[in-house]
C-alpha cells in the first residue's frame, strides 16, 4: 500500500517539477514556448479571470461562446496596445 502512495507522490513531483525546482532559462521564457506548454489552460485561465473557482463554469460553456470571447479579448487588447504605443503612454 505504501508503494502506491510513494509512486503517486513521485508522479506528482515529476509532473509538477517546476513548482519545486528552478530551471535555468525558465524565467523570461518566450511567449511561444509558454503557449506550447500551457495550450488551452491559458485560455481557460483568461476566461476564469485567473480565479480557479471559476474554471469549472468556464469549461461548461459552449466552445463557440468561449472562442468568441477569447477572440474579442485578443482584438480588444491589441487595439489598446496600439493606442498606448501611438500615444506614447
Amino acid at each position: 500500500m505504501y508503494a502506491f502512495f510513494f509512486e503517486f507522490a513521485q508522479r506528482l513531483r515529476d509532473r509538477f517539477d517546476g513548482l519545486y525546482t528552478e530551471r535555468s532559462g525558465t524565467i523570461g521564457a518566450s511567449e511561444e514556448s509558454f503557449g506550447k506548454k500551457w495550450g488551452w489552460y491559458q485560455s481557460i485561465y483568461a476566461a476564469a479571470q485567473g480565479n480557479i473557482l471559476n474554471f469549472e463554469s468556464v469549461t461548461k460553456l459552449p466552445i463557440t461562446t468561449l472562442m468568441t470571447w477569447l477572440l474579442f479579448e485578443k482584438e480588444k487588447t491589441q487595439i489598446e496596445m496600439n493606442n498606448i504605443k501611438r500615444n506614447g503612454v
